[in-house]
Formats: C-alpha cells, structure tokens, sequence
C-alpha cells in the first residue's frame, strides 16, 4: 500500500504566529530562555513535516531540557499516528474530479 501524507492544518491560535526557531535552552540574568508555549507551536510544525532538518535538531535539543514539552510532544505524536492510521487517502475518480473542476470554474467567473 503506497503512503499517504494528509494535509493537517492545526486552527490553534499558536499556528498564527511568525515561525522563529527555537535554540537551545540557554541561561540568561533572567533565567531559561526556553518558552513552552513556541516550542509546542513547533511541536505541531514537526509532526507536519514543516520544519527543516537544522530546526528539528534545534526543537528536539531544546525539549530535552524540558520534561513538560517532551510530554506533549509525545502525547502530539501519539495521537497524530493514531489518527493517521485510522484514515486512508483515496483518491477521487476522473468524473468526480471533473465535476469538482467544473463547479469551481462556474463559482469563479
């Protein structure tokens, strides 16, 4: 059986900010510099398949100093894989595809 990508889009209000990659934790007079909230907004960028190799490392380096992220991370990629194979992708046949095609020409002109 050939693999199927599904197309994923998370509605969170996390989702709506800029992408900055996360560094690894790092001390400052402040304190960690490690914030949950952006490394689980890319959390969910990883398991899209939407982060590059460098900032994969980057994120996994980074949530290996944070119990709580690495948590969610795995609760996140449980149920992703789990969803996943409850669903399969099939494809449309021909007619139905040119039916589809046809109503969205009419709908845009």
């Amino acid at each position: 059986m050939a693999s199927t990508k599904i197309d994923n889009t998370h509605t969170s209000t996390l989702m709506n900010q800029p992408l900055h990659p996360v560094p690894p934790q790092a001390a400052t007079a402040d304190g960690p510099s490690h914030k949950c909230e952006e490394t689980l907004r890319q959390v969910l960028l990883l398991l899209d398949h939407q982060l590059s190799d460098s900032d994969e490392k980057l994120l996994m380096a980074d949530m290996d100093g944070c119990d709580d992220c690495f948590k969610k991370y795995n609760i996140e990629k449980s149920f992703k894989d789990y969803f996943h194979g409850k669903f399969v992708k099939k494809a449309c046949t021909d007619k139905l595809r040119a039916q589809i095609q046809e109503i969205v020409r009419t709908q845009i002109n």
